[in-house]
């Protein structure tokens, strides 16, 4: 390395053809005329403006306090969060007794229900095909959503609009029964 640069306070190593290539391109850019020999005795200095940095920007706005649940909602919610964690490690039966108790605790939640509908459907297909079990589970889960449904209809935004039923859908639900 052949020339150093001294750009405000920081020194760079400059090859001969790194050089040469910059001194071409200078040229090139005045018209062919040749530029001074600044680099080849002394440091070139160049002023660089830093700018400051930006302000942080606003903080969020703090979030809306949750609503204060009843101690019965209370105890329905660690029985479903219990449930769910049972039914992350699909021990459904076990995941279908804590909703079951959060039901029972809250009879209003249709969340504990619709859960314990899904245990049910689980449950169900692990069932030998056409097993009596298989049966009478596909019905209670049926049952489940029926509730769900009912007990999502008191909330103020309403239920959801009912999809189009597809033929299959139509069919695999007669089955069910």
């Amino acid at each position: 390395r052949a020339t150093q640069a001294d750009i405000s306070g920081f020194l760079l190593q400059i090859d001969a053809e790194d050089k040469a290539l910059l001194e071409a391109k200078a040229r090139r850019q005045t018209g062919g005329k040749p530029t001074p020999k600044q680099t080849a005795s002394k440091p070139v200095s160049v002023p660089i403006t830093v700018e400051p940095e930006a302000p942080a920007p606003p903080a969020a706005p703090p979030t809306p306090a949750a609503p204060k649940l009843s101690p019965a909602e209370l105890g329905a919610e660690a029985a479903r969060a219990e449930g769910n964690a049972h039914f992350k490690n699909r021990d459904w039966l076990s995941a279908s007794a804590k909703y079951t108790q959060a039901f029972l605790t809250n009879p209003q939640c249709h969340l504990s229900v619709c859960n314990r509908a899904a245990c049910y459907l689980k449950r169900a297909t692990d069932a030998p095909v056409g097993s009596e079990d298989r049966q009478s589970l596909f019905r209670e889960a049926e049952a489940d959503c029926s509730t769900a449904l009912q007990l999502s209809a008191q909330f103020p935004e309403g239920p959801r609009p009912p999809r189009r039923r597809s033929p299959r859908a139509l069919s695999e639900r007669s089955v069910s029964r």
